[in-house]
């Protein structure tokens, strides 16, 4: 018999899958149909190809619920279409679908922690599986948990399907598979999937869905009006379209654009450089930029905890600074600049040290940002000034960029205050930015 799916157009790519892909991101809106496609395609998969999948969530007791109601709805109505012939080769039980003959269980379910009194469930059975299909994904939060999972899916061939509502732009997958485009929503971004080698990403939303009841279109895009009883714009822009969250308004900065740190390197302009000092718990922060016709060109160089500023000199003498190279930094450690500035003694370091990096005896070319009672706002509204471009490998700079908000007040309105916490690079770009015309032209 021949099976035809017919799916939506969003969903075409699981029927044409590259060879060599080996996980399928499925996000989406409400209403989009990614569950009824991707239980559609599931099935397909185990009637009709002959594959093993296993169904997981976080937590099993919620399984029930989950696509795999769906997988046997569609199980039933391929079966009709075919006179019953996968009722008699296959057996569907509450959890599963076994084969009849082989006595195989062909679909099964796991989760990731077996009960909420429990870390982690077994999944050492998962070796011998075609697909595994995750729930809810939102909610696999542990990904330590996620990478030993997925390591442990080994068949030739073999994919991870992921079906999912958009979790929030804080959440490590988001971090690791996707880029952040602004969109004219503060605190909500369009995701842009990074180009990974064997994944795939499928996006879907009510719009792309022609089945979808007119009236259940018309309660959607109702969300989304601000005239409308039903009014909820954090429930449209993110479970109706798709946004991811920042969970934050008043983001400071927007409209950064992204450049590759090739790209950044071949600029043929004078690098200019800013420190923000970290100390204990707080990151020390470096950055470079290059200016040029009104734009920035910037990347971070140094983003890490715990540095003492004897390992700083030597990790500034391995980037390749030199006494000629501007560093302009946080002048509320005015001791700290003159140690940097003067430079080490013999007697403060080790013979191998002096040996190989005397760079530490001479010092460096650092200098005080210039600071004052509206300091931190000039430096904000100079950065404004400038059409902005960060290197794609920047990434806890990214991070910054959108957690970089106003903070409120107690009736919750923005004030004219930064939030503290995610301004480390920040910092040492206005440092650098608003030295222009006093240090350099």
């Amino acid at each position: 018999m021949i099976i035809r799916p017919n799916p939506l157009e969003p969903f075409r790519p699981l029927y044409e899958l590259p060879k060599g892909t080996w996980m399928v991101v499925n996000m989406g809106g409400r209403g989009s149909g990614k569950s009824r496609e991707s239980s559609k395609w599931g099935n397909l998969e185990v009637t009709v190809k002959g594959k093993r999948i296993v169904i997981l969530r976080d937590e099993k007791s919620t399984i029930a619920d989950s696509i795999l109601n769906e997988i046997k709805n569609r199980f039933t109505e391929l079966d009709e279409k075919a006179n019953g012939l996968y009722s008699r080769a296959f057996q569907v039980n509450q959890y599963d679908i076994t084969h009849i003959e082989s006595k195989k269980k062909v679909l099964f379910t796991k989760g990731f922690r077996a009960s909420s009194n429990e870390k982690q469930a077994n999944l050492k059975s998962l070796s011998d599986v075609d697909i595994a299909i995750i729930e809810e994904f939102e909610d696999i939060t542990d990904e330590f948990a996620f990478n030993k999972f997925a390591d442990g899916v080994r068949n030739e061939g073999s994919i991870i399907f992921i079906n999912s509502n958009i979790p929030d732009m804080n959440h490590w997958f988001i971090r690791r598979y996707y880029d952040l485009d602004d969109t004219e929503f503060d605190g909500y971004y369009k995701l842009r999937p990074k180009t990974i080698e064997g994944v795939v990403f499928l996006f879907s939303t009510y719009e792309t869905n022609p089945h979808l009841p007119k009236h259940i279109k018309a309660k959607y895009k109702a969300y989304g009006d601000s005239s409308s009883p039903f009014y909820d714009q954090h429930y449209y822009l993110t479970q109706i379209l798709g946004y991811c969250s920042s969970g934050r308004k008043g983001q400071i900065f927007k409209n950064w654009k992204r450049i590759c740190n090739e790209e950044f390197t071949q600029l043929p302009y004078k690098s200019y450089f800013g420190l923000d000092f970290g100390w204990s718990e707080s990151p020390m922060a470096l950055v470079e930029t290059k200016q040029h016709n009104g734009r920035i060109y910037a990347r971070q160089l140094i983003y890490e905890r715990y540095l003492d500023l004897k390992q700083l000199g030597i990790k500034l003498i391995e980037l390749g600074f030199t006494a000629n190279d501007l560093i302009v930094a946080d002048s509320a450690e005015p001791k700290t600049i003159n140690k940097l500035r003067n430079g080490w003694t013999a007697h403060e370091l080790t013979p191998d040290e002096v040996s190989k990096y005397p760079q530490l005896l001479r010092g460096f070319y650092v200098v005080g940002a210039s600071k004052g009672p509206d300091s931190v706002t000039n430096g904000i509204n100079k950065v404004k000034e400038f059409e902005l471009y960060l290197t794609e490998e920047s990434t806890d700079w990214w991070l910054e960029y959108v957690n970089y908000c106003w903070a409120v007040d107690k009736n919750g309105n923005a004030t004219d205050t930064p939030k503290e916490g995610n301004d480390h690079l920040m910092d040492a770009l206005r440092y650098v930015l608003t030295a222009k015309g006093r240090l350099y032209d």
